[in-house]
């Protein structure tokens, strides 16, 4: 890899190609906010809550099933509004290949 390749958590899902890729960009990402599972849980908003086993799940095994799980595990990770778009843009496209 070259030393300018970009190998940042949302970089990794854009050059994702299945799904293990992008839940390992989702892990990174959870690696670099610094945040437990139940730190995450305790994050997200009351209105749609991602539990600790959820999260793990999304960061080891697991596709977020629904835009809103995916949105409020990145919020909760201290993603910004605008990199959430991309964010979800690149789920929607292993989503639906």
């Amino acid at each position: 890899m070259p030393l300018h390749e970009d190998t940042s958590p949302l970089e990794m899902a854009r050059r994702a190609t299945c799904k293990a890729e992008f839940i390992a960009a989702l892990s990174k990402l959870r690696k670099a906010s610094g945040l437990s599972y139940s730190q995450i849980e305790l994050k997200t908003d009351h209105r749609y809550r991602v539990s600790s086993s959820t999260a793990q799940r999304l960061c080891t095994e697991q596709l977020p099933k629904h835009e809103v799980q995916l949105r409020a595990f990145l919020m909760a990770c201290d993603v910004s509004a605008e990199a959430i778009a991309d964010w979800v843009k690149e789920w929607q496209r292993l989503l639906f290949s």
